[in-house]
């Protein structure tokens, strides 16, 4: 439950963001010192956009997909650590397709989004830190998953 509570709102700064980053693409922002008249008129810029918007929608599937798992679970029972290293590398991946799709929208928009006064800024800083929780440690994660993938237990994490 951890980490869906910390997740949860790093999407919803992730759309956040694609929201200030839309509005520049598609209005009067231009590319710094191109032929082009906004973002919006370059190919690859639109796809920068997409693709960020990509990785936010997989990000939020995949917490979905593991809220529904942990939803469904009755009430006491015990998921076996195979399941459980499994969905909490799901929410590491969403955890990093945030900070990717944040990445991109930071590139599109410029370093104007870095300005205190830009709501961007704040929203780069929340995903930033907050998908850095330490349940998404990723190094841990994935060495938790190697782990039971091939039977060397304990794991090193006490959260698993």
């Amino acid at each position: 439950m951890a980490g869906l509570a910390s997740l949860a709102p790093m999407i919803g700064a992730t759309r956040g963001a694609q929201d200030v980053v839309e509005e520049a693409v598609a209005g009067k922002r231009a590319p710094y010192a191109t032929t082009y008249a906004r973002v919006a008129d370059s190919p690859l810029g639109r796809y920068w956009f997409t693709e960020a918007q990509r990785r936010t929608e997989s990000a939020m599937q995949r917490t979905l997909r593991v809220a529904d798992v942990v939803a469904a679970l009755p009430s006491g029972a015990a998921m076996p650590v195979e399941e459980r290293s499994g969905l909490r590398m799901e929410l590491t991946t969403a955890a990093r397709e945030c900070r990717e799709a944040m990445e991109l929208l930071l590139d599109l928009h410029g370093s104007s989004g870095f300005a205190e006064d830009n709501p961007l800024q704040r929203f780069w800083r929340d995903v930033a830190v907050g998908t850095r929780h330490p349940y998404f440690t990723p190094y841990i994660v994935a060495e938790d998953h190697g782990r039971v993938a091939f039977d060397v237990m304990p794991t090193v994490s006490l959260t698993l």
